[in-house]
């Protein structure tokens, strides 16, 4: 979906499941209002983007995935201006430790948000990142729950969790 501007796309009911070993998951850039709702939502790529959500309104129904899986890209997951409408929630299923996914082998961030509101991730392991694991900017009310950040980043200066907004020290 991209260049939607004025425009809304809305999957619902659940049971979504979008694989690829070399193309994107699910992107929606360049305007316009997205959800996905409903449970056992999936994506699982092998080099591509799992997730890009970019200049795109996430609606008040939200974008719900229960796991969302990517090795090889340069982010797994990269959410950018995204409105304060509604927000991306990877539920996972019970305490089960990578049910919500697994992002490795990046070769950027594992998970890029910037300028979103209330992300929430549950169980989703980011592994073997070339930048840091989950790096946050502008971001209002992160949750993570059950979540890991395993060998992140290949230099000095980048960690597991950074907050952009915050100076280093």
């Amino acid at each position: 979906l991209s260049s939607n501007s004025g425009h809304t796309a809305a999957f619902s009911g659940g049971g979504l499941g979008i694989d690829t070993t070399s193309g994107k998951g699910f992107e929606a850039t360049g305007g316009g209002t997205v959800s996905v709702a409903g449970a056992t939502n999936t994506i699982a790529t092998t080099t591509g983007r799992g997730l890009n959500i970019t200049n795109t309104t996430i609606g008040a129904a939200d974008v719900i995935f229960q796991a969302i899986s990517s090795s090889g890209a340069v982010n797994g997951i990269q959410l950018s201006n995204t409105g304060a409408s509604g927000n991306l929630s990877i539920t996972g299923t019970g305490t089960t430790a990578g049910s919500g996914g697994t992002i490795q082998n990046t070769t950027g961030d594992g998970v890029l948000l910037t300028s979103t509101s209330s992300p929430s991730f549950s169980n989703l392991i980011v592994n073997n990142t070339n930048g840091h694991g989950m790096n946050v900017s502008s971001t209002s009310n992160l949750t993570l729950t059950g979540s890991q950040v395993i060998d992140a980043g290949d230099g000095e200066d980048e960690r597991g969790l950074a907050d952009e907004g915050q100076e280093r020290q």
